[in-house]
């Protein structure tokens, strides 16, 4: 039996290549495709998708509710009834409010889907129905999005994963990279790293399965302060002298602002 080559689409960033096999019109079973190299490893939620799929109480209607919101009370419908109550409701909004009463906020939750593309699609059929309100940057990556080019220059960037075969101290602030998929590569990476004495640590509230797996040291940071840690590993560095000052110098901005704030 041959698998067939398809991906996982998931919302986390790896779209892992899978192989599935199947039997009867249904997957029997998933398994990493060894075409995408070594250090490709899918998590237990892509390679189960088959569960989810075939799963007894997975909606294959479209319910209306007949009750209060948040009453749970809802009938099943046929698609031509459901399409019929949204393209009346849709009507209604757009007659009454006018198009700047939609706004559109949907998540990109599955970016590589090529027939499933929620955001796209979301915008296109939108657009089509004459308009809508845009928000403002992401709720997702907002905050990313505004602090990367002072940090690296540029949004069009990322990691390499690969890069890590050079280091020779991983930190992992903010990364749970076991529980909350950052690509495919980075867990086999880090922990190929750990097995050839590199160290790891591991900056977490939780010790969740990143710390178990992965580090070789944890340091469970209270919620919330981040950010007054980081100034002090900052006050170290500073007053012992131990920032590269020719590299800040030629690449840094504000850097001079930052040291007086953390001295």
């Amino acid at each position: 039996m041959t698998g067939v080559p398809v991906a996982c689409n998931f919302d986390c960033g790896g779209g892992c290549s899978l192989l599935a096999y199947t039997s009867k019109g249904k997957i029997t079973k998933l398994i990493d495709n060894p075409e995408a190299g070594r250090y490709h490893r899918a998590c237990i939620r892509g390679l189960q998708q088959a569960r989810v799929q075939d799963a007894k109480n997975r909606l294959t209607a479209p319910l209306i509710r007949t009750g209060p919101r948040g009453s749970g009370e809802f009938k099943e419908a046929t698609w031509d009834e459901a399409l019929d109550l949204i393209a009346d409701k849709l009507r209604t909004i757009k007659e009454k409010y006018g198009m700047e009463s939609v706004i559109y906020l949907g998540g990109s939750g599955g970016p590589r889907g090529s027939l499933h593309n929620p955001k796209r699609l979301t915008t296109r059929f939108l657009s089509m129905y004459g308009g809508f309100v845009e928000r403002m940057n992401s709720y997702s990556t907002a905050a990313s999005s505004f602090a990367t080019p002072f940090v690296l220059g540029s949004n069009q960037v990322g990691l390499d994963a690969g890069s890590l075969v050079d280091s020779n101290l991983i930190i992992l602030w903010g990364a749970n990279v076991v529980d909350n998929r950052f690509g495919s590569e980075l867990e086999s990476r880090i922990r190929e790293a750990r097995s050839r004495g590199v160290r790891v640590v591991v900056i977490e509230p939780r010790r969740a399965r990143t710390v178990k797996t992965l580090g070789t040291d944890w340091v469970p940071v209270y919620p919330g302060t981040d950010s007054a840690l980081k100034l002090g590993v900052l006050h170290v560095l500073i007053t012992e002298d131990l920032v590269y000052r020719e590299y800040i110098d030629r690449y840094c901005y504000g850097f001079d602002a930052l040291e007086r704030h953390t001295s």
